[in-house]
């Protein structure tokens, strides 16, 4: 019974590294991002847009070596004004108020290692031991899904809304979701495969159970 929540504790510490590598995201460690706009280097005559890439993250953005202060919650199309002839402004409060909310993948990342703590626990007691395991799994499992789809939807609406202010400038930028949307996927996964092995664990367990009671009659 015990053993078979080592999958499980396993894939809950597997979850932590990768939100603690979504927390360092841009401006902390510019490898790891949630959102990249890249700007093309554009001469024509007097006119000139400084090219390069924003990369935005959990605590802010950076445009190429110029970053944010980190802070919980920042505005989204401010590095987009340090582009050559750009001034727009997201009349979205949704949007900046979901940056907020990016708190969320750290605050999974908490839960996971408490799962992980929880979960040696697991390992040497028994079934009400898993059952609280898997319940506390599942929970954090649900927080994770909640996390990523507010990662994704905050920037698939960001993108949209920022293609449509830039079209009226005529400038045109390349937009990609980047590796911490995928970081935050595979989190989540790992947290709901956690959660499903956990429960085969305490299923497994039960049906040992009555197979050792039938061999002793």
């Amino acid at each position: 019974m015990g053993r078979a929540a080592i999958p499980a504790v396993f894939l809950a510490f597997a979850a932590l590294v990768l939100y603690v590598f979504i927390t360092v995201s841009s401006p902390v460690w510019n490898q790891v991002r949630f959102f990249s706009v890249d700007v093309p280097t554009v001469s024509a005559g007097n006119y000139r847009t400084n090219g390069g890439t924003i990369r935005y993250g959990f605590l802010g953005w950076c445009f190429d070596d110029v970053c944010s202060e980190e802070s919980l919650g920042y505005r989204l199309e401010e590095p987009v004004n340090r582009i050559t002839g750009v001034n727009i402004s997201i009349n979205n409060e949704a949007l900046e108020h979901i940056t907020y909310a990016l708190i969320l993948n750290p605050v999974t990342g908490l839960l996971s290692l408490l799962v992980s703590l929880f979960g040696c626990l697991a390992i040497r007691g028994g079934r009400i031991t898993a059952l609280f395991l898997t319940i506390f799994e599942g929970i954090t499992a649900v927080v994770g899904c909640v996390a990523l789809a507010l990662n994704v939807a905050l920037f698939k609406v960001f993108e949209n809304e920022l293609q449509d202010k830039l079209e009226e400038t005529g400038i045109s930028v390349n937009t990609s979701l980047d590796n911490a949307e995928w970081l935050s996927v595979a989190a989540a996964g790992c947290l709901i495969i956690g959660t499903i092995l956990s429960l085969l664990g305490i299923c497994f367990g039960r049906s040992s159970s009555k197979h050792r009671d039938i061999s002793y009659v």
